[in-house]
């Protein structure tokens, strides 16, 4: 096509050249615009017929960034007469069912007899009612309209898609992989259920998890005096001691050498020291301070470590009192030591 036009601008005046060259472009944008257009109805035949799409909402809707399933899964269909437990399962049985459908409720009556609530979008006629059960606590569904006159949800997330739904939802994930990251589990969450959550809520039902799992950061600094005294304890000779700051007794430092990382020291290593820090990424953040010992073979020998709440000069200096007064008190003559910081400029 290149080549045709050159030789049309050789051989025709301009004028005449310039039409050739007009007539061209325009033939040129309408055989691609057909190949678009072509492209396009190819996709769309191809595409399985299970296949949702966002589409513009007719007029009078918002734009739907989710749109609500119209077929619920056999688990989360809801019927007249359907029985639960108690209230909080049929709470928890319809909150369920409004996240599978990809819409929103909001509650009209709550108390131990009743529950009532409807579609969230404003027009919609969708509603249901539950009540209690003369002399049992379980409820039933007396009236549903299941009719849904909105398209789906006009903002992510979804209002009863709370950190705890988060939580229960990917609770045996969490169980089996620790190491699960929250992106992880907002595609989980979006691929099983269809609705899009943000990475906060992802974090925070991880950590109800893991706090369920392991217990919490804050009542694992509370258990630190007795860990350490159960170090002591079934460790003779071993030195753990934790330190508070004196104004609100919040956890400030630990020092923790077990007695055969001591013993092992004084009597079979080189008369060298290696210390090194790393960064503590937890809830509390912090540094990891310690001390490494190489044995004859020239392999690493752990001596002592130590937790601070942020690496600095001053706790650089308490931690070096602690492992010289570990050391004074474990020898007699204290060997002549060499002390190599790996991971520190030493001014």
């Amino acid at each position: 096509m290149i080549t045709t036009l050159m030789a049309a601008r050789m051989s025709l005046p301009w004028a005449t050249a310039l039409r050739a060259m007009t007539w061209t472009y325009r033939r040129t944008m309408n055989w691609l615009s057909m190949r678009l257009m072509n492209s396009q109805r190819t996709k769309t035949t191809n595409s399985p017929p299970t296949e949702r799409r966002n589409v513009a909402a007719p007029i009078g809707f918002p734009s739907v960034v989710q749109a609500r399933a119209l077929i619920a899964s056999p688990e989360h269909q809801l019927a007249v007469g359907q029985e639960f437990s108690d209230v909080k399962s049929c709470r928890r049985a319809i909150r369920d069912a409004a996240i599978a459908c990809r819409f929103e409720i909001q509650t009209v009556k709550s108390d131990k007899t009743r529950f009532t609530a409807k579609c969230a979008a404003e027009g919609c006629p969708w509603r249901i009612h539950a009540a209690k059960l003369p002399g049992v606590p379980t409820f039933t569904i007396r009236t549903i309209h299941d009719i849904h006159s909105c398209a789906g949800i006009n903002h992510l997330g979804h209002h009863q898609a709370s950190v705890q739904w988060v939580a229960n939802s990917v609770e045996e994930r969490i169980r089996e992989n620790p190491h699960c990251k929250p992106k992880e589990i907002l595609e989980e969450i979006h691929r099983t259920h269809g609705i899009t959550l943000s990475y906060k809520q992802a974090w925070r039902g991880k950590e109800m998890i893991m706090a369920a799992v392991r217990g919490s950061f804050e009542e694992g600094y509370r258990l630190l005096p007795q860990y350490c005294e159960q170090v002591k304890g079934t460790n003779p000779g071993s030195i753990a001691n934790v330190y508070g700051n004196p104004d609100d007794n919040c956890f400030r430092r630990l020092f923790v050498s077990f007695y055969a990382s001591i013993y092992g020291f004084v009597n079979a290593c080189r008369p060298l020291i290696g210390l090194d820090r790393t960064i503590l990424k937890s809830k509390y953040l912090g540094a990891l301070l310690f001390a490494t010992g190489f044995d004859g073979d020239g392999a690493l020998f752990p001596l002592a470590f130590g937790v601070v709440d942020e690496e600095s000069d001053e706790n650089w200096i308490w931690f070096l009192s602690e492992l010289h007064a570990l050391l004074e008190a474990n020898t007699e003559n204290m060997p002549r030591l060499t002390i190599y910081p790996t991971g520190r400029e030493v001014s």
